[in-house]
């Protein structure tokens, strides 16, 4: 048996194996899309047609590795399909003035600063066209004659927005990339006090903010019953009402993977 043979039978042997080669195949298109340039992007449909044809024409045996071309083509496909879906309008300059949105998500940011996440958003003084999507503005400062952030509230205030920056060294995380797929146009800061303009109506956004008030409850309640435990320090049991939901729902999931592993948790 010869050498073709041989590789002949082991593919058709693998034969109904090799789907889970499909997503790497498509992952490997996806992320080189990123790198290339327009000119081959462009170029991808034709290889995609071309891989497809030589599927087509090539015996079984080596059928596969012209699928897997088509795979990673139609990847890069699918990436560039979805930067476009997202495709919005980004701040290409430094602004100031009144920011009036939606609030559609609440966090923190690394410097413990409240952050609210902004849709249908209104820039004084910008054109509609040229508004983002979406923003998010950190609340620095005195907080307290602030209205009570909640999903869904319609708020305003007066802040500083600039376009999102790109990665702060060569191969270093790309947050201009990040904000692109999450359609964020903008980021900035805000000294000046949170007001309301409008309550939540309709849609999921008031569900969640039900959910979102009944979260200081209930880390309110685990913090009393974990105050006592020596795993919990007194500082996180200090900790704001998400960070400390944050922290108690890791801290549960880490024990059950390593339960489910039977190691002791410590």
């Amino acid at each position: 048996m010869g050498a073709a043979s041989a590789f002949a039978e082991k593919m058709r042997a693998e034969r109904g194996t090799l789907f889970g080669w499909v997503p790497v195949c498509l992952a490997f298109g996806i992320g080189g899309y990123f790198p290339w340039d327009s000119n081959l992007r462009r170029s991808i449909w034709l290889l995609s047609g071309f891989f497809h044809l030589l599927a087509r024409l090539l015996p079984e045996p080596v059928r596969p590795f012209a699928v897997a071309g088509m795979l990673v083509s139609v990847g890069v496909l699918l990436a560039a399909g979805r930067a476009h879906s997202v495709a919005g309008p980004v701040l290409d300059f430094r602004y100031y003035g009144a920011v009036e949105g939606r609030i559609i998500a609440i966090d923190r940011s690394q410097s413990d600063a409240l952050r609210l996440t902004l849709d249908d958003v209104v820039l004084d003084w910008v054109p509609p066209g040229r508004t983002p999507q979406r923003v998010r503005l950190s609340l620095h400062g005195d907080r307290s004659v602030d209205i009570a952030a909640e999903p869904g509230l319609r708020v305003m205030l007066t802040g500083h927005l600039s376009p999102p920056s790109g990665p702060v060294e060569p191969g270093g995380f790309d947050f201009q990339r990040h904000a692109w797929f999450v359609r964020l146009g903008a980021v900035g800061y805000a000294h000046t006090p949170l007001m309301g303009v409008a309550e939540p109506q309709g849609g999921g956004l008031v569900y969640s903010s039900c959910a979102w008030r009944l979260l200081p409850v209930f880390s309110r309640c685990w913090a009393e019953t974990l105050a006592g435990s020596p795993r919990l320090s007194q500082r996180e049991i200090g900790l704001p009402s998400v960070r400390l939901l944050s922290t108690l729902c890791a801290r549960a999931i880490w024990r059950i993977c390593w339960r489910s592993r039977g190691c002791t948790w410590a």
